[in-house]
């Protein structure tokens, strides 16, 4: 006789139930307690636990089976894998294909001045001695916007639209087998420093994979950022039973006119798609009007937090503050007739040679010095801009990649390509990286027509 499960008391008020995934394969042995499905009712899924150890393994079945295969093997020739959704690929695809096909999706998009939003949320990490993040500055910002636009803090399910009380936000996280959503509950009722110390601990457990089903339940709303993958604009879907979802864009420097000039400003792009069947166009109009509102103008919803916390050499508002002074700097080079040289600055000396065209090669060029002098300076300023906010850099590499012009021997581009390893979250490590390269004397020296193109990733 085989044990069975138990399934878990939703209160939803209804007897029926969906089993949306299984974790665990047939036959597959699982321990007492062990997750091993999921179970859905309403709004509300939790997980199924195993009641007792053991499992079954049929062999014969499985050899049979793998028999059976092997002679019925009709994959169309030139696919190069097939993949069956199941678990949580399967969740996700059910979930949100149900929220397509019911849903009516609308996306509203605006553009938010995000200079004083970094400024805060750099500020807001001084004051409380947390990793505060943009994120957390839009937590607090999408909080106070559902005090004047209650409809989208809702669900709307069986034909009922309930607005709720307590901002429960999601926070979408990439995971490796696919996308999790853990809720910050009572975002209206924290301080930023506690908001930003429960996000990350909520992110933390979801990345980790020792997040619970009550980790996941109980939205009523659903942030998704892809701006630290460089994306622009998207249409995120509705998390069901929610009716809205904001995606956040890249956070970076975009040509804005102000007063009647053409400037550059950090910009922040915020998608918001909604249910049109629960709230209207001119209403989500609204509600971006004002969420943008809190965006560029943060500091009310920061009352404990001021300009004058943080320290002169800090780098909050991202005007080159924070770099290392730089004293007078004297090198010789000395050519040699066969082309080749020396560098001394002080007690140091270094070779260099032109290249093998003009028979050399002995030596790196003069190009590669300099290459390798910009690459060495963007290390030192983001390491600096990471002491600066005790973020502890397990590793950092920086690549500078020089490409020559078609109809020259000039660089026409650099391209330089961060790689960190560190325990911080990725709006964190990018204004790391932005300042790092805002403070990186080499970089002052680049010739102003010269295309250079930076990117950063995890290691």
């Amino acid at each position: 006789m085989r044990d069975g499960v138990e399934i878990p008391d939703l209160e939803t008020g209804s007897d029926r139930v969906r089993l949306p995934a299984w974790f665990v394969d047939e036959g597959e042995p699982v321990a007492t307690g062990e997750r091993s499905g999921a179970v859905e009712s309403g709004e509300a899924t939790v997980g199924l636990e195993a009641m007792t150890d053991g499992g079954d393994e049929p062999v014969d079945d499985v050899e049979t089976e793998a028999e059976e295969d092997e002679e019925n093997d009709d994959t169309p020739e030139g696919i190069l894998e097939e993949r069956p959704l199941d678990g949580m690929r399967r969740t996700i695809s059910d979930r949100l294909g149900r929220s397509y096909r019911e849903a009516v999706h609308v996306t509203e998009r605006r553009i938010a001045d995000a200079e004083e939003l970094r400024a805060a949320a750099t500020a807001a990490a001084f004051v409380h001695e947390e990793s505060v993040t943009v994120t957390d500055v839009l937590l607090a910002a999408l909080s106070a916007t559902f005090e004047e636009h209650p409809s989208f803090n809702a669900t709307f399910e069986g034909g009922v639209h309930r607005l709720h009380e307590s901002h429960h936000i999601a926070v979408a996280v990439d995971v490796e087998d696919g996308l999790l959503t853990p809720v910050v509950r009572d975002v209206d009722e924290r301080s930023i420093g506690d908001l930003a110390c429960e996000r990350a601990r909520m992110t933390d457990r979801a990345r980790s994979g020792e997040y619970t089903m009550t980790d996941l339940t109980g939205a009523t709303f659903t942030v998704t950022n892809l701006g630290p993958l460089g994306v622009e604009s998207f249409d995120p879907v509705i998390n069901p039973p929610q009716v809205a979802i904001l995606g956040v864009d890249a956070l970076r420097e975009r040509p804005v006119a102000r007063d009647g000039e053409l400037t550059v400003r950090r910009t922040l792009p915020v998608d918001l798609s909604f249910d049109h069947r629960v709230v209207d166009g001119a209403d989500a109009a609204r509600f971006l009007e004002t969420l943008v509102g809190h965006l560029e103008e943060p500091w009310p919803l920061l009352p404990d937090v001021t300009a004058a916390d943080v320290p002169a050499d800090v780098d909050w508002r991202g005007d080159g503050a924070g770099a290392v002074e730089l004293p007078e700097r004297d090198v010789t080079a000395s050519l040699e007739p066969d082309l080749s040289g020396a560098v001394d600055a002080g007690s140091e000396r270094w070779p260099f040679d032109v290249t093998e065209d003009f028979g050399g090669g002995s030596a790196p060029t003069p190009v590669d010095y300099f290459l390798g002098a910009l690459s060495a300076c963007l290390a030192s300023s983001i390491g600096i801009q990471a002491d600066i906010r005790d973020v502890d850099l397990a590793t950092l590499e920086v690549r500078a990649v020089g490409s020559p012009a078609d109809d020259s021997e000039s660089v026409e581009s650099i391209a330089l390509d961060v790689t960190i390893d560190a325990d911080a979250d990725d709006d964190v490590l990018e204004r790391i990286v932005e300042a790092g390269e805002r403070t990186c004397h080499v970089a002052e020296l680049l010739r102003a027509d010269l295309e250079t193109d930076l990117g950063w990733s995890r290691a």
